[in-house]
Parts: structure tokens; C-alpha cells; sequence
């Protein structure tokens, strides 16, 4: 007999906080979701699976060092891989750990500064001059009544990893007057999300 296998469908919203020692950016909201495979292993053991979506951006106004106002946004598609605990193996209560790998699939930045008596802005799409792929550590929690679940769920990008990729050759501001260059990008950052999903197998 095969392993029982599910598919569920989420949508929901996320937080992203943290950014490097030089700034500790902000809280700012962003969009989630998720459409997750889960395979019984044995017993309460699941192996759950995927593509997820979830966003991360900030906002600053530090007028102490760089830019007047810097804000950025940022969307991934990730793949996790995580086993999960089916609680009692009820189908109520779920735990899920493992890793996630994302791709950054958008990057906007805007960025003002007070030059000669006026403010000068400049905004764009920065993706292209950032590294796309990372690697972080995903846990959910997740409670079932049916076919309905809401979960909440955090994730942890691992620490060392590069964010910019030649940006500061095509960007209006130096790496002197740009808080995202003097920040090296937008990096160890968290992001805690909730969700609410559907089974639809």
C-alpha cells in the first residue's frame, strides 16, 4: 500500500525584522503562501515539501550615517524540505523543521538623500545586482480542524551570506551616501509568518 501523500494550498502574510549590526532594520509586512506535498513516512513522520513564497522589507530613516530615507522589498520563491510531527497522528496538531532554499525573484529599493538644498530619490529594481539563491532553517506550527489549518511559521536565513552583487556600479548613490551599500544589502534577517491553508487532496 502506498504512504498516504496530502497537498494543501496556503495564503498569508509574513514579517521580516533583523538586517545586519549596522542598521537592525525595522518590521514590515509582506505577502505569504505556500503549495506544500506531505508524504507519511511511518508513524507520526511526515516529509512535507514544496514551493512557498514569502516577502521581507524594511524601512529607514536613519539620518545619522547614509541616506535620508532608505526602504526596501523583496519577494522569494523557496523550496523547503522539512519533516513534520503529526501530534498523536490525530491530523490536529503539526510540528515541521528543515531547511528552506529561496531565490530572490524581486528586489525594489528607493533610496533619498539631501544634496545642494534638495532631496534627490532614486528607485529600481535591484535584483539583478544581488546574489539570488540562499539557505535558511523554516519552522511551522500548525493546527487542522478538516480540510481547513492555520499555521504560523518562522524563518532563519543563515548568517554569511552575500547580498550584493556589483549594485554599487549601478546604483545613484555611493557606497557612502546608500544605507543599503554602507548595510552590505539586507542580510540575517527573520521572517515570522501566518497562514491559513486548504487541503485539496
Amino acid at each position: 500500500m502506498n504512504a498516504q501523500t496530502r497537498m494543501f494550498v496556503s495564503l498569508g502574510g509574513s514579517l521580516s525584522a533583523g538586517g545586519n549590526a549596522t542598521t537592525k532594520f525595522g518590521v514590515s509586512g509582506n505577502l505569504a503562501g505556500d503549495v506544500e506535498w506531505d508524504k507519511k513516512v511511518m508513524g507520526t513522520l511526515h516529509v512535507v515539501t514544496g514551493i512557498s513564497t514569502f516577502g521581507v522589507s524594511y524601512s529607514s530613516s536613519n539620518t545619522s550615517f547614509g541616506s535620508y530615507t532608505s526602504k526596501f522589498n523583496a519577494q522569494y520563491v523557496g523550496v523547503p524540505v522539512m519533516a513534520r510531527w503529526n501530534v498523536g497522528n490525530r491530523n490536529f496538531l503539526y510540528l515541521d523543521m528543515g531547511l528552506i532554499t529561496y531565490y530572490l525573484a524581486y528586489a525594489k529599493l528607493t533610496e533619498s538623500i539631501q544634496k545642494f538644498g534638495s532631496t534627490q530619490t532614486y528607485s529600481g529594481n535591484i535584483a539583478p545586482y544581488s546574489n539570488r539563491l540562499y539557505i535558511g532553517f523554516k519552522v511551522q506550527f500548525g493546527f487542522a480542524i478538516n480540510r481547513l489549518s492555520i499555521s504560523d511559521f518562522f524563518i532563519y536565513q543563515f548568517k554569511g551570506q552575500e547580498t550584493i552583487n556589483n549594485l554599487e556600479n549601478h546604483w545613484g548613490l555611493n557606497s557612502q551616501q546608500s544605507t543599503y551599500l554602507i548595510s552590505n544589502g539586507y542580510s540575517d534577517f527573520r521572517v515570522f509568518g501566518i497562514k491559513l491553508s486548504y487541503r485539496i487532496r
